[in-house]
């Protein structure tokens, strides 16, 4: 019943009864919200992850961001800010944030220190070809004289004098000289007749060689030793003379005064060698090639 009839006392709650009015009082309050300053420290560990993945201006901002995460997080911590499991999960940031950072220190500069910071190579440029040169340098020619097994391949059978020999270039297999050398010739009184400089031997023995350019290019003994023919005398008792730079003594010019040969051309000069006069009349013309191979002309006997 309702109304001004119904008695005051039927108006009044069951004993026990939650009032009529307001909050029930045995209803458990809502959790509280994560706190702010634990929001913070999280945020600011993520920030520094970032800084430290990202090169250069990522780095830069993690200088201040590192420190701030540390202090914010471990304040957290201190004050209990709930939850607790942000702060945590910031210093874990923060941490990870620095080791990284540290290592990129100690990777020299120019290498990637980490597998995203890759950096590409410059691309590679490819220079035009040139029409007529080769890609690759030739070989330097290496002087021999082909099919050297019989006669002139030692001084027990060397090569009369006055025969010429054929010089090619080993790595090509072109002709490159035409060697003739002629039989030598005592010219120890051409050189005192002129004043000159007497042997310390007691003769001179002049030997003339005649050059002529087989290749399809001038060649230039004098500059270009490559296709210089090095020679010298082994006399009859088994000495060794070099030849002696005395442009005055013969008609003929050393070799080391030629001009550079045209093809087709032919040059002469002449070695003139310091020997003893006991040996003057035996001994062998040598023509030194690479790979210790010898050309012999001389007397055989």
């Amino acid at each position: 019943m309702t109304g001004p009839d119904v008695p005051p006392s039927l108006h009044q709650p069951y004993p026990g009864a939650p009032p009529a009015y307001g909050p029930d009082p045995r209803r458990a309050a809502p959790p509280p919200g994560p706190s702010g300053l634990a929001l913070a420290a999280l945020v600011l560990g993520i920030l520094c992850l970032v800084g430290a993945v990202v090169p250069v201006a990522g780095r830069i901002l993690l200088v201040p961001l590192l420190p701030a995460a540390l202090i914010v997080a471990v304040v957290a911590i201190v004050r209990r800010a709930a939850p607790r499991g942000l702060p945590i999960a910031a210093l874990a940031l923060a941490g990870v944030s620095a080791v990284i950072m540290a290592w990129s220190f100690v990777v020299p500069l120019g290498v990637p220190s980490w597998p995203w910071e890759t950096r590409d190579a410059p691309p590679a440029v490819e220079e035009p070809a040139v029409p007529g040169v080769p890609d690759e340098p030739p070989l330097a020619p290496e002087l021999g004289v082909p099919g050297l097994d019989g006669a002139g391949a030692s001084r027990a059978d060397p090569l009369p004098y006055g025969t010429t020999v054929t010089i090619i270039d080993e790595n090509s297999g072109s002709e490159v000289w035409a060697m003739t050398v002629g039989a030598p010739e005592d010219v120890t009184a051409a050189a005192s007749a002129s004043g000159g400089t007497e042997p310390e031997n007691g003769a001179y023995l002049a030997v003339t060689v005649e050059l002529a350019n087989l290749s399809e290019g001038t060649l230039d003994p004098v500059h270009d030793y490559d296709y210089a023919p090095y020679s010298w005398l082994l006399t009859g008792d088994g000495g060794r003379a070099d030849a002696e730079y005395l442009p005055d003594l013969t008609a003929l010019p050393p070799m080391w005064d030629l001009d550079p040969v045209p093809p087709g051309a032919t040059e002469r000069y002449a070695e003139v060698f310091d020997v003893a006069p006991a040996v003057a009349a035996t001994g062998y013309f040598v023509l030194e090639l690479p790979g210790y191979t010898r050309v012999y002309w001389g007397t055989a006997g």
